[in-house]
C-alpha cells in the first residue's frame, strides 16, 4: 500500500491546507496529488516531469497544484496558463481506489 501525507504549505501564505491535500507516495518514489478527495496530478519520479490527471480546476486545487508541483525536484510551480496547457492523462496504479 502506497504511504500517504498531508501536503504541507511551504511556498504558499497560508500556514496549512487543512487536510484538503494529500500526497501519495509509491515504492519508486512517484508522488501523487489528492486534492478535496480527487486526484490530481502526479509526479514521474524516473523522469522528474509532472502528469495532469483532472480536467477541472478551482482556486483551492489550483493553490494545491501550485504547492505541489513547486515542491518537486526539478519543477516550477504549475500556474491556470501552464495547466490548461497540460494534457489530461489515465490514473496511475498506485493511485486508483
Amino acid at each position: 500500500m502506497p504511504e500517504e501525507y498531508e501536503l504541507r504549505s511551504v511556498y504558499d501564505r497560508r500556514a496549512s491546507f487543512h487536510g484538503k491535500a494529500r500526497v501519495r507516495v509509491d515504492d519508486l518514489g512517484n508522488r501523487g496529488l489528492v486534492s478535496c478527495g480527487t486526484p490530481v496530478m502526479w509526479w514521474d519520479a524516473e523522469h522528474k516531469n509532472l502528469h495532469r490527471l483532472w480536467d477541472g480546476w478551482s482556486a483551492t486545487t489550483g493553490r494545491h497544484v501550485a504547492e505541489f508541483s513547486h515542491q518537486m525536484p526539478g519543477c516550477v510551480a504549475v500556474c491556470k496558463k501552464e495547466w490548461d496547457a497540460m494534457e489530461v492523462e489515465g490514473l496511475p496504479p498506485f493511485l486508483r481506489p
